[in-house]
């Protein structure tokens, strides 16, 4: 019998762990990869903060499929790159959830604009830095003195590309992902010492918005064949890995990145 695994990961979101009354905050959580992960937390029990940036109706929409599954959600606009709006989103969420959060996801990101580093601007590098890794930094850092010992959980989403380099265009998306999956060992150094665990992931090819407006089909393609699992991850796939970083079984483990990219990184 020959399994088609891509009809098993349209069940995978099936597959929950018990986190019933734990809370936390997902940045960039309204779309693609975040709204996947907020939305996979509200299954399992979670009080969820969805932070957005820009799109209300989105993060409206996120935060009722988390109600509808008996959670409860709160979304909170906030620039995660700007530390007065991060301390803002803060206080929103203590009023939301109380002075503990359990888990923290560190999700807000994006290329933003594919340049040749040669006609780069340094306006498109800084922002790039201050989205992808400034608000990284910000957030754990805000978060520090509500995640409980023994328990607290800091999830960082990084990428592929910190490892490859990315394409062609992306140098500085590349090096402040680089930044994040560094910021995420050092993290699980100085945390451990209070036995919170801190953790990254690192998906690959996930159809998300970002492909659907800046990669044609025959680039995507192209990016299919270069992945041994033969198809593009989704934004579910990646959910799943943090849903056991998540979880009691994961206890044990800090200071790791999570490949999620159907093999590509050993091409």
């Amino acid at each position: 019998m020959i399994v088609d695994w891509r009809e098993v990961n349209k069940h995978m979101l099936e597959i929950t762990v018990n986190l019933k009354g734990k809370t936390a905050l997902v940045t960039g959580g309204s779309r693609g990869i975040g709204r996947a992960i907020a939305e996979s937390l509200g299954r399992c029990g979670v009080k969820v903060v969805v932070n957005y940036h820009s799109n209300a109706e989105a993060a409206d929409e996120t935060v009722a499929v988390i109600e509808a599954a008996g959670s409860r959600a709160w979304p909170v606009r906030a620039d995660v790159s700007c530390k007065q709006e991060v301390d803002r989103l803060f206080e929103e969420v203590r009023r939301y959830v109380g002075d503990r959060l359990d888990i923290l996801v560190n999700n807000a990101g994006g290329p933003g604009e594919l340049t040749p580093i040669d006609s780069m601007t340094e306006e498109s590098w800084d922002r790039c830095m201050a989205v992808n890794l400034k608000s990284v930094f910000l957030c754990t850092q805000a978060a520090s003195a509500m995640l409980p010992d023994e328990s607290g959980r800091i999830i960082n989403v990084t990428s592929i590309s910190a490892r490859s380099g990315g394409g062609i265009g992306g140098a500085h998306y590349s090096a402040a992902k680089a930044g994040v999956s560094n910021f995420t060992r050092a993290c699980a150094k100085e945390f451990a010492a209070r036995k919170i665990t801190v953790n990254g992931i690192a998906p690959g090819v996930i159809y998300t918005d970002i492909h659907k407006n800046m990669t044609t089909k025959s680039q995507l393609e192209e990016l299919r064949r270069r992945i041994p699992l033969g198809y593009v991850g989704q934004a579910k796939d990646v959910a799943g890995g943090v849903l056991f970083l998540c979880s009691s079984q994961a206890e044990y483990i800090t200071g790791e990145i999570i490949e999620i990219n159907g093999g590509m990184l050993m091409n």
